[in-house]
């Protein structure tokens, strides 16, 4: 059998369409050099996010304060939020300001809207 040209050209076409619809070949593993080794450090996979800064007690008060309404029936719901936001950051405060606020809803003492 005598190999034409035309055929020839059709396998080299053809040859080509294959080697571009290939998956490329996975990355090699990372390799560890002597000084980590020695070190016993192991390669990190992904860095670690930075953790967002928690609220003090204080800010956390006061933040909910602006919830809850200024009416004179109100006021028992305020006034341990006032305190706890005019405590020094760092000082422990036995509040649960969860409790306060769910008391203050149930109560009707939420702000509206604005």
């Amino acid at each position: 059998m005598k190999i034409t040209a035309l055929f020839l050209l059709t396998g080299v076409a053809a040859l080509a369409l294959l080697t571009g619809c290939a998956k490329p070949a996975a990355p090699p593993p990372a390799a560890t050099t002597s000084a980590d080794s020695t070190n016993g450090a192991a390669p990190q996979a992904q860095a670690a996010l930075p953790a967002k800064p928690q609220k003090s007690v204080a800010e956390q008060a006061a933040t909910l304060l602006q919830y809850i309404d200024s009416r004179p029936e109100c006021q028992s719901f305020r006034a341990p939020l006032e305190q706890a936001s005019a405590s020094p950051q760092g000082a422990p405060v036995g509040l649960n300001m969860a409790e306060i606020m769910d008391q203050a809803y149930k109560a009707g003492c939420q702000k509206g809207p604005g």
